[in-house]
Order: structure tokens, then sequence, then C-alpha cells
């Protein structure tokens, strides 16, 4: 409600949509998708610029609430409850089949369990490859296909994206990802803060796409620097919301 009122607000006193900037490095990923579908359905945002910080990201120890006196990457603890991305619910058609398309990181465990609850028709898991450190590239494979193999996804329809690649995501989803003749796309926004952006750039395009996030019982809390790497995400609408993927109307800058 405060992110409405203070753009609504602007937005008023202007007359006109505004232009902004967010720092996205430390906000969690079901607001990043909240305000990209608030600011463009909404006419409110005529451009909007979001920045993001690799994290440098150690392992967290688990105790009770994990795999007692284990060491993994853990960006949450306690069960997952699912969470629509308000302006990102997609269209109601119950003749259609259900396809989940999941964006995955470290949290295959978990991710495993929120994904069956849904009994999807057909599954796709989208696995990130960091440029930072091959070591979390080698677990966030091993891990989502192992993942992949335990819902029945096959070889084809295992993908791979830049973690830090927004444009890549959305590129992706609207090219070998199209949504099947008969079926309704839920995406999962599991992964990646950018892989998050470029699902929600997806979105506003494809009304029929519902977004989803998970919401964490709380946050381990841990220190996490940054790597030094980082990006500049642009979405920019250029006559009543007709968003491309074209670069002067979405681009990154690494």
């Amino acid at each position: 409600m405060q992110f409405e009122s203070l753009l609504t607000s602007i937005r008023s006193q202007l007359g006109r949509p505004v232009r902004v900037a967010i720092d996205t490095s430390c906000l969690p990923k079901h607001y990043i998708l909240y305000l990209i579908g608030l600011s463009f359905e909404n006419s409110l945002v005529s451009e909007m610029q979001l920045f993001y910080a690799e994290g440098l990201y150690s392992p967290v120890h688990l105790g009770a609430n994990g795999n007692e006196g284990s060491n993994a990457y853990r960006f949450s603890m306690g069960e997952w409850r699912p969470l629509a991305i308000p302006y990102f619910e997609g269209e109601l058609a119950l003749e259609n089949k259900s396809r989940i398309v999941a964006s995955l990181g470290f949290e295959t465990l978990e991710a495993r369990k929120f994904i069956r609850t849904y009994q999807a028709d057909k599954y796709a898991v989208i696995l990130p490859f960091p440029s930072h450190s091959p070591e979390y590239e080698e677990i966030g494979t091993r891990d989502g296909e192992m993942l992949a193999r335990e819902l029945d996804v096959p070889e084809t329809e295992i993908y791979h994206c830049p973690a830090g690649s927004a444009s890549n995501m959305a590129r992706l989803l609207d090219t070998e990802l199209k949504t099947p003749k008969g079926f309704s796309d839920t995406l999962m926004s599991l992964g990646t803060k950018p892989h998050a952006v470029g699902m929600g750039v997806h979105a506003l395009i494809n009304k029929r796409a519902t977004v989803i996030c998970r919401v964490p019982a709380q946050y381990p809390e841990n220190e996490t620097a940054a790597t030094g790497s980082s990006w500049v995400f642009r979405i920019q609408d250029r006559s009543s919301l007709d968003l491309t993927l074209e670069t002067s109307a979405f681009a990154e800058l690494a």
C-alpha cells in the first residue's frame, strides 16, 4: 500500500507517468514483481531502472530447521507458502491443462515440495549458470537436474539461462518455452532476481501467464558481501504499455 500510494501521488502531482530507479539487491522477488505490474499496468511509470548487485553467498549451518549438522546455501527457513503476484494472475481457463515453468536456484529440496503441491500436467525447469563461482553452477545444475528427474521432467524440458540476465529469461519464455496449445502456464520464480524480472516482463506482454513466488516462514540472518558484479535492467513503456523486448524498450547493462 505504501508503494502504491507513493507512486500514485507522484504521478498525480506531475500529471504524467514517472521514471523510477529501484535498488533490488535486498528487495524480495515478490515486491519486485509487484512493482513491475503495478507501475506499468496502471500507467504510473514510463521507465523503470532496476539495479541489482550480485551477492557473495556463504553456506548456512543447518540445525533443527534443516539437516542436522550440515551446511548448505539457504535463503529461507521453514515451510513455503505460495503468493500469486497481483497484476500477474493470468486468465482462468478450466478446459486447459496446466504447465509449471520453474526458475530454480539452490533450494531445490523446498522447491520440489512446493512444485509438487500443484500437480501439474507438464513441467519445465530453468537452471541458472552463474558467472561468479563455478561452485554455484555445479550445485545449481546438479540439484536442479535431480529435481527434474523426480518430477519426471524430460531432458528436452530442462533449460539453462544466465543467472544475471533478465532479457535472456524473457526471450527464453517467449521463444523456446511458448505456452503449448491447450495449456495454461504458471511461472514459478524460485531462482535469481534477474530471472524474476524477466518473468515479469514476459507476463506484462503475455497476459495469460500466472506468476507465483514463495514466501518462507522466515529468512535466516546472514551477512552477504557483494561480488563486485552488478546489472541495471531498464523497462521502458513506449506507448500505452506496448512493451517489446527490443533494446530500446528492455535492456540490461552489466
